[in-house]
C-alpha cells in the first residue's frame, strides 16, 4: 500500500510503498477514503524535521538531555546508532481518517466489512491507503455518511473535549483564541479587550478556549485578560505557559488543560486493549466524543462545507505541506483524497537485493534494541525479510540494513524455505509463540529475553526442544543474554576460576511508569520477568551450575509495582547469589554493579566499563573506553553456531533453569515463601 512519510533527519517527505497493516486482536482494517491534515500539529512536526541539528536541539531539549545521558551510560557508538535510527526512519504523519472496513479481528464485535467508519490516533490513523485501528479509536458511521466531513473525526473530538472542559452553560460566552466565531479579532488589535467586554455586556468571557500552537506566552496572557473574574481558560493547543501570574491571581481565573480527544487518551488499557470506561462514571470518553462529533456532522448541525479549502490526492500530499509551511495562500482545512478504485496492495514490499552470505535471516520485530545492538553486529549473512508492527517500521529497517523485502504477514517468513534463522525481537508476549513456530519449522532461532512469560510456555518450549533433540534435528536456540559474553565478564571468570562462589548483582534500574508496556503482566510480564532474568543467567554462567532454590522479597509501596526487589539464589555447587533490582534510586548512579568472591579472589565489575580484581597482590584494573555489554561477541558466537552447525552458545538447560528461577522469584515475593526448582 501507499503511505505518506517523512524523515526526521531532514524533513524529506515521500509517499512510499509499505506492507499492509496487521489486523491483530481488537483491531479493524480500514480502507481510507479521506484523511485530514492537522495544519498546526503536523505543520510543527514538519518544520522541526527540516531544521538543522542545532534547531532540532532547541526545539527538543528533553530529547537532547536523554542523548547526553545515553552517551554517559552507553557510550557514543550505541547512542549514535539509536539517534540515527530515529532520524533515518520513515515516520508516519496524520491522525484523522474516514473510510470503509475491509477486515475485522475475530474478537471484535460491532463492526463488519463494508461498514463506514471514522478513526483517530497518532501513529494509527495515518495518511495511508489502509490503517489498522483499535476499536476504541474508531466509530461507525450511518449509511450515506459524508466521508470527507467525517475525516475531521479527531479534530472534532479534540474541539468537543475543549468545550467540555470549559463547562459552558446556557447564556454564557466563550472566546476562542485561534478560530473564527460570531465576532472575530486579531490578537494585535489594541481595542480587543474593550470590544470583548462590550460584546459580553461588560461581564467578560465566561470561558476562553486556546487552540493556538505557538511557543509564545501571548495567547495565555490574552486569555487571562479577557476572562471574567473566576472565569475559565482552557488550553487545547500547545502554547507557551510561562504566563503573567498576576493576571490570573487577581481574578482567580481557573486554568485548565484539555487532554486531546478526551478520557482514555494515552491509556494503554483503553486504547490498545479496548477496555471502556463505564458511562456512569466517565460520560465523555475519547470514543464517545468522536461519536458525538459525527452525529453533529451527519445531522447537519455542524457544517464543514466551508472548512475544506483544499483537497489533494495522496501522491500530491507533499504539496499540501508546502502550502502550510509557505502560507502563500489562505487555507483552513486540508484534506487528502485516496483512489479507492485501485486494487489492494500486497503485504510484502521488495526493497532491494539482500546482503549475500550464510545464514539466511528473517527478523520478526526490529525496534530500538534490535536496530542498535543486533542488526549492526550481523556479519556475513543474507538479510532476507523483516516484519514489524507497522509498515513504516518494516520499510525503515529494510532500507537501512539492506533486507531483500519487508512484510506484514508472518507466513511470508514461515513459507520461505530459504530462511534458516529467525530473530524474534517483538514485545515479550509474543516471544514464546514465535519461538515455538521457528522451532517447529526447523529454523535456528534467536529470541530476545525473556524467552516466554509463563511457566506453561516455558515447558512447551522445553518439550519441543527435547523432541527435536531426540530426532536429531535440534538447531541453535539462543536467548539474548548478552552480558555473559562481555570481554570484562571473560576476564572476571578467568580470574575467579571454577567452584563455589558468592555473588552480588546490584541493578539501579530506575523508575518506569506503571502504564509502560513492560509493566503490563500480559504484555511485558513486569520488570522482574522482563529484565531480571538477565541477571539470573549471569550468575548461572559465572558459577557454572544451575539454581536450586530462590527466595525474593519486594519493597511494598503505594504503586504496588513489583520492581524494587531483592532475590537470593542457591546453586547446585553450593554457590549463593543476591540480586538487588531497585527502581527507587538516583539516576546519577551507574546502572549495574557486580561483586563476586571466591577462594580469596574478589572481582568488582562496574557497569561493564571497569573491572577491578583483588587477590594476594596489588589490585588489577581493566577499563574500557566505552561500555560493552557483550552484544557484538554474542552475535558473533550465535552466527558461528549457525554456520558451523554447532550447539547454541547457551545450553538449553541453562536457559530453562534461569527462566524457571525467575518465575519462582516472582512467586516467592508474592507468597513470601522459599521456592525450590
Amino acid at each position: 500500500m501507499r503511505q505518506l512519510t517523512q524523515k526526521l533527519k531532514d524533513g524529506n517527505m515521500q509517499v512510499i510503498d509499505v506492507p499492509l497493516p496487521v489486523v491483530s486482536d481488537g483491531t479493524i482494517l480500514v480502507k481510507v477514503h479521506y484523511s485530514v491534515i492537522s495544519a498546526g500539529t503536523e505543520g510543527s512536526t514538519v518544520t522541526t524535521a527540516r531544521m538543522g541539528y542545532i534547531g532540532k536541539a532547541r526545539e527538543k531539549p528533553a530529547q537532547v538531555k536523554q542523548v547526553l545521558e545515553s552517551v554517559v551510560t552507553k557510550g557514543p557508538v550505541q547512542t549514535y546508532r539509536a539517534v540515527m535510527k530515529k532520524l533515518d526512519a520513515h515516520s508516519p504523519l496524520g491522525y484523522s481518517v474516514a473510510g470503509e472496513v475491509v477486515e475485522v479481528a475475530p474478537d471484535v464485535k460491532g463492526f463488519s466489512p463494508g461498514d463506514l467508519v471514522a478513526a483517530g490516533g497518532a501513529n494509527i490513523a495515518n495518511h495511508a491507503e489502509y490503517v489498522a485501528v483499535p476499536v476504541n479509536l474508531c466509530v461507525k458511521l450511518p449509511d450515506g455518511a459524508d466521508l470527507k466531513g467525517a475525516a475531521y473525526n479527531t479534530v472534532g473530538a479534540i474541539a468537543l473535549q475543549g468545550i467540555r472542559q470549559a463547562d459552558l452553560r446556557l447564556g454564557e460566552t466563550c472566546v476562542v483564541i485561534g478560530h473564527a466565531a460570531d465576532a472575530a479579532f486579531t490578537a494585535d488589535d489594541p481595542g480587543i479587550v474593550p470590544k470583548i467586554e462590550e460584546f459580553t455586556g461588560g461581564v467578560g468571557a465566561d470561558a476562553v478556549i486556546i487552540t493556538a500552537g505557538t511557543s509564545s506566552e501571548g495567547p495565555i496572557n490574552l486569555g487571562g485578560t479577557v476572562a471574567r473574574k473566576k472565569g475559565k481558560v482552557v488550553i487545547v493547543g500547545w502554547i507557551g505557559t510561562g504566563f503573567d501570574q498576576d493576571i490570573y491571581y487577581k481574578k482567580e481565573v481557573d486554568l485548565r488543560l484539555s487532554c486531546s480527544y478526551g478520557p482514555g487518551r494515552y491509556d494503554i488499557d483503553y486504547e490498545e486493549r479496548g477496555i471502556d470506561y463505564p458511562v456512569g462514571y466517565v460520560r465523555w470518553t475519547e470514543n464517545r466524543n468522536m461519536q458525538a462529533f459525527q452525529e453533529l456532522v451527519h445531522s447537519g448541525k455542524i457544517d464543514l462545507g466551508y472548512v475544506s479549502t483544499h483537497t489533494f490526492k495522496l501522491d500530491d500530499a507533499p504539496k499540501a505541506y508546502e502550502l502550510i509551511l509557505e502560507r502563500d495562500e489562505p487555507f483552513l482545512g486540508i484534506v487528502l483524497e485516496y483512489d479507492v478504485t485501485k486494487p489492494e496492495r500486497g503485504v510484502t514490499v521488495k526493497t532491494g537485493e539482500a546482503r549475500k552470505g550464510k545464514p539466511t535471516i528473517a527478523f520478526i520485530g526490529a525496534g530500538s534494541y534490535a536496530m542498535g545492538n543486533l542488526l549492526p553486529n550481523i556479519k556475513d549473512a543474507s538479510l532476507r525479510a523483516v516484519l514489524t508492527a507497522t509498515g513504516t517500521g518494516a520499510r525503515s529497517v529494510a532500507d537501512r540494513y539492506g533486507f531483500e523485502r519487508c512484510t506484514s504477514d508472518e507466513n511470508d517468513i514461515w513459507n520461505d524455505r530459504e530462511i534458516d534463522t529467525v530473530f524474534v525481537a517483538t514485545r515479550h508476549d509474543s516471544h514464546a509463540r514465535y519461538t515455538l513456530k521457528a522451532l517447529e519449522t526447523g529454523r535456528n532461532v534467536f529470541v530476545e529475553k525473556p524467552i516466554c512469560l509463563t511457566r506453561q510456555e516455558l515447558e512447551e518450549i522445553a518439550g519441543k526442544v527435547g523432541e527435536l533433540e531426540q530426532a536429531g534435528k535440534a538447531g541453535s536456540l539462543m536467548v539474548g543474554y548478552n552480558r555473559r559474553f562481555s570481554p570484562l565478564t571473560d576476564a572476571l571468570k578467568k580470574a575467579l576460576g571454577s567452584g563455589p562462589m558468592s555473588m552480588i548483582y546490584r541493578v539501579n534500574a530506575g523508575e518506569m511508569p506503571a502504564d509502560q508496556w513492560m509493566q503490563q503482566p500480559d504484555i511485558g510480564g513486569g520488570r522482574i520477568i522482563g529484565e531480571a532474568c538477565h541477571f539470573v543467567d549471569y550468575m548461572i554462567y559465572m558459577n557454572g551450575s544451575l539454581p536450586v532454590e530462590v527466595y525474593a522479597a519486594v519493597m511494598e509501596e503505594p504503586s504496588h509495582l513489583e520492581d524494587t526487589v531483592v532475590a537470593t539464589l542457591r546453586f547446585e555447587n553450593g554457590s549463593i547469589g543476591t540480586i538487588g533490582y531497585f527502581a527507587n534510586g538516583s539516576k546519577s548512579l551507574p546502572k549495574e554493579y557486580i561483586e563476586i568472591y571466591r577462594a580469596g579472589v574478589t572481582g568488582v565489575l562496574s557497569d561493564f566499563r571497569e573491572l577491578k580484581l583483588y587477590g594476594k597482590g596489588k589490585p588489577a584494573r581493566k577499563k574500557l573506553v566505552g561500555q560493552n555489554k557483550g552484544q557484538p561477541e554474542m552475535m558473533a558466537r550465535f552466527l558461528e553456531s549457525v554456520r558451523e552447525g554447532k550447539p547454541s552458545p547457551i545450553p538449553f538447560p541453562e536457559i530453562h533453569a534461569g527462566m524457571l528461577a525467575t518465575f519462582l522469584a516472582v512467586e516467592s515475593l508474592r507468597t513470601r515463601e522459599r521456592k525450590t526448582l
